[in-house]
């Protein structure tokens, strides 16, 4: 395993460590059962090797649900930061519909 890959791993133990698990968090997106913590590329100090891209601060770290963290690491990989703003707004956006999806599909049970 090379370096970069054991600093990756760990960066992310870390975050599971001093944070708990992603699945006991909801995605700050959709609401969703988050599955996974993903760097936040707006804020986080990054390092990098090249490939990998990481933080050692799990502060720099959201959990996510898996299709809202491809959606966001796609449009970085193909944009840069320059996506990052379009994307959240687009991904809260989306939150937002489907919550009030969900709570509208509640509260009709209710009468």
């Amino acid at each position: 395993m090379t370096v970069a890959k054991n600093a990756y791993k760990i960066a992310h133990r870390k975050v599971a460590h001093m944070r708990g698990i992603a699945s006991s968090q909801r995605c700050i997106y959709c609401r969703r059962h988050a599955a996974q913590w993903a760097l936040n590329h707006s804020r986080a100090t990054k390092v990098t090797d090249g490939h990998l891209v990481w933080s050692e601060a799990p502060d720099d770290y959201d959990p996510l649900c898996v299709a809202c963290h491809r959606i966001y690491d796609q449009a970085f990989a193909k944009d840069g930061q320059d996506a990052l703003e379009d994307v959240d707004r687009r991904l809260r956006d989306k939150g937002l519909a489907r919550c009030l999806l969900e709570f509208t599909a509640r509260t009709a049970r209710w009468r």
